[in-house]
């Protein structure tokens, strides 16, 4: 009992990641840091582009949640996804994780629609697609793209801080 009281003063740290296009170097990179930080998660925005990547993230062992992006349109990277994240959606998921709702989606305009909806309310979203990183508010939404990891001259992802709430970019060196 102790211990479970003494654990919940810490924080989780989600990595997200996005557009990573099969480009296994740089996953691997990341998830190196994920393992360091002791991250609790893996978010991925979507455009895996080959189910090899899908694998090597999934093979760090770190509990993976993702969406599939507009690369990844064969049966088998929908399987893939199913196959290998905790949770998952081809197109809009939704999940809890250390009391914080969290949405992941691919395509910045999915959020139009998602605004509306109060259910989100002080929550965060997660997207991708347009390879490059921002953070700004809708209401009491955060929104936050992480940026790419691949087809990018300025690869990065975010770690988010599920107590203190807090999204930092981080750049990965090429």
């Amino acid at each position: 009992m102790h211990d479970e009281q003494h654990m919940s003063y810490f924080s989780m740290r989600v990595v997200v990641i996005s557009d990573t296009h099969g480009n296994i170097e740089r996953i691997k990179h990341v998830l190196r840091f994920a393992k360091e930080i002791k991250a609790g998660a893996i978010v991925h925005c979507g455009d895996w582009d080959n189910t090899l990547a899908i694998k090597t993230v999934a093979s760090f062992g770190i509990p993976l949640y993702g969406v599939l992006g507009n690369a990844d349109i064969s049966p088998q990277m929908v399987d893939a996804v199913r196959e290998f994240c905790e949770k998952s959606d081809e197109d809009f998921l939704e999940f809890e994780l250390d009391g914080k709702k969290i949405g992941v989606c691919h395509f910045p305009d999915r959020i139009k629609d998602i605004d509306k909806d109060t259910e989100h309310e002080r929550g965060i979203i997660f997207y991708g697609h347009t390879h490059k990183s921002k953070g700004s508010w809708a209401g009491k939404t955060r929104l936050v793209n992480p940026g790419a990891l691949a087809r990018t001259d300025q690869p990065s992802f975010v770690v988010y801080d599920t107590k203190l709430d807090n999204v930092q970019f981080i750049d990965v060196k090429v």
